[in-house]
């Protein structure tokens, strides 16, 4: 699979899959994919928490 990150376009990625996939590798794609939103989410929310968290020690 080719996922690229177009610099110019900010932050959108171009996604192409090969031409001949199954249908299992495509679940297995999601489910890859599904994982690291929900990892990155994960991260996103702890690093807010403690940004926060040192906002009100600051205050």
């Amino acid at each position: 699979m080719n996922i690229r990150r177009r610099p110019e376009r900010g932050s959108v990625w171009r996604i192409a899959p090969p031409l001949t996939v199954s249908a299992a590798e495509i679940d297995l794609a999601m489910t890859i994919f599904d994982q690291a939103l929900s990892e990155s989410k994960d991260l996103l929310a702890k690093r807010s928490a403690a940004v926060a968290t040192q906002a009100q020690r600051a205050a």
